[in-house]
């Protein structure tokens, strides 16, 4: 029953958690974080007598015999990876402590999931260690997006259910409907080979489904004219194709072999994280040299640490798509910083909705998780009140897309 469910922003501040409240139709309500007991009696997150920097939780409502799921992603900042865990698993904590019957931490992204292994003789393997931690607050079940590395569920034990849920076919969508000629799916390094193999089935898929179209009635379009009607611009010869960096030494110098053709084609690169920008960076570089007609990047989880915003904006990269998973992509940046122009942020809020509704028997959201919708980032609603967002989503595509094509 939907009086059963209750969904919580976590203290991180994130819109996400309204976001997805507001494509469910349920009330959405934020767990309530104070600094120092203090500021907890004055009913604030700051007070002047703050002086330790503990974080103090508070539940909003009533969660005794329900299904609860807690959203937070576990970095805000670059520095707050570590503040974010321990302030999540006091949440997760505190409403095991208050009776709920299952709770269920939806992590968009998992800090510390590429610290698969030990790095050295005396170093800790730190996704291991997250996943205990998380286990002993006694929870149920871990939904994240785009793990970096799948091993980290392994590392989970049978009683707690760990998923991860892929955005790459979301991303396919977004590209095709920017009308790339022969686009050609490029894993920057190895290890992302697989989700460049993932992205580039999806865009064949698409591509098959605009082949195979049947032949509508007398004097609408046909075949590929009227997929493209539904899917987006669609370029004759527009068939995708897939292709690798792979960084060798030769001559005693590295260098980056391409497999693959990218020689007057749109080339999408692939990765995990943007950190740096180095890659994206230097990936584009060999691109552009091999003749590649534009380059354009993603990645799920967008980092940004310190001057990758620079590096990025310098580079002949054309676009750079993000998803919200993480929260300063663009609360970060200055409002007249050229990065502004290519970066986009898109939602992941349909995906995780789609996949609460299941897992909760809430009804379905009416509308398709694969369409790419816009984060709405600084969005907020009242606690205990729906935000109103299923309708901001089903805006018009000409805007969804609209900056990409400009």
């Amino acid at each position: 029953m939907m009086t059963d469910v209750r969904i919580l922003c976590g203290p991180d501040g994130s819109s996400l958690a309204d976001e997805v409240c507001g494509i469910l139709g349920v009330p959405s309500n934020s767990v309530r974080c104070y600094k120092d007991w203090a500021a907890m009696k004055a009913g604030s997150p700051s007070h002047p007598d703050d002086c330790t920097g503990d974080s103090r939780i508070e539940i909003p409502e009533n969660v005794r015999g329900r299904d609860v799921y807690v959203i937070q992603s576990t970095c805000s900042t670059p520095a707050e990876h570590s503040k974010n865990i321990v302030e999540l698993l006091l949440v997760l904590s505190a409403l095991r402590r208050s009776a709920a019957r299952r709770v269920c931490a939806i992590i968009p992204y998992f800090a510390y999931s590429r610290q698969t292994m030990r790095m050295g003789g005396r170093g800790p393997i730190s996704a291991a260690d997250v996943s205990i931690l998380l286990e002993e607050v006694c929870i149920d079940h871990v939904v994240t997006v785009d793990i970096f590395r799948e091993q980290t569920a392994g590392f989970f034990s049978p009683t707690c259910r760990f998923d991860t849920l892929s955005y790459l076919p979301v991303c396919a969508r977004y590209f095709w409907k920017n009308g790339l000629r022969d686009p050609v799916i490029v894993a920057p390094h190895a290890s992302t080979m697989p989700k460049a193999v993932e992205v580039f089935e999806a865009f064949r898929e698409l591509h098959d489904e605009a082949a195979m179209a049947e032949e509508p009635v007398e004097g609408e379009p046909s075949g590929m004219d009227a997929i493209a009607a539904q899917l987006g611009a669609y370029q004759e010869g527009s068939a995708p194709s897939v292709a690798m960096l792979l960084p060798i030494v030769r001559d005693g110098a590295k260098i980056h072999e391409l497999t693959g053709e990218v020689d007057g084609r749109d080339c999408i690169l692939v990765d995990d994280i943007v950190d740096t920008g180095a890659t994206i960076k230097r990936s584009t570089e060999e691109l552009i040299a091999r003749g590649a007609r534009s380059v354009s990047a993603f990645a799920t989880h967008g980092l940004f640490s310190k001057g990758s915003f620079d590096r990025i904006a310098a580079s002949q990269c054309k676009m750079v798509v993000v998803t919200n998973t993480i929260l300063t992509a663009m609360s970060s940046l200055a409002a007249n910083h050229p990065m502004r122009r290519k970066l986009v942020v898109l939602s992941v809020a349909p995906i995780i909705a789609h996949h609460v509704a299941r897992l909760s028997d809430l009804p379905p959201p009416d509308f398709d998780p694969l369409m790419p919708t816009y984060a709405l980032q600084g969005t907020s609603g009242r606690p205990g009140a729906a935000l109103d967002v299923a309708e901001l989503l089903r805006r018009d595509e000409d805007a969804i897309f609209g900056k990409a094509q400009r």
